[in-house]
């Protein structure tokens, strides 16, 4: 935004040139994470294990799946009997509608999808 407000202010004229123009960004730094231990996922399961999302957050700590995956997941995205679940699709965050879906990989065939193991608490349903 201030590119383009520098760059009209130029064309009309009302500054000599753009001064942000030769402005060097600096790389961003990685974000640091820190995974939970073993035993804080343990106590963060009991401590939701009546929570209406636990199911979501013993999938998520044991798959490593992101949150958009998470959150794209259908029921019939799911094989119970296999205890696994294929990512099809994500839900991305957009200025204009909020959340949307996106398909994952669609040059990939349903059956070449990776599939990725699902606790059997997780596969209960509600």
């Amino acid at each position: 935004m201030l590119k383009s407000a520098l760059e009209h202010a130029v064309r009309e004229e009302e500054i000599p040139r753009d001064v942000a123009r030769n402005v060097r960004m600096g790389t961003p730094r990685p974000r640091r994470f820190e995974p939970l231990t073993t035993q804080e996922a343990r106590e963060f399961l009991t401590a939701t294990s009546g929570h209406r999302l636990h199911a979501l957050f013993e999938l998520a700590l044991r798959t490593g799946l992101r949150k958009g995956e998470l959150l794209g997941l259908r029921w019939e995205d799911l094989d119970l009997a296999g205890g696994t679940a294929s990512i099809r699709r994500t839900l991305q965050r957009t200025n204009t509608s909020g959340l949307t879906p996106a398909d994952q990989d669609p040059e990939l065939r349903a059956e070449d999808r990776p599939a990725h193991p699902v606790p059997p608490i997780a596969a209960d349903p509600p």
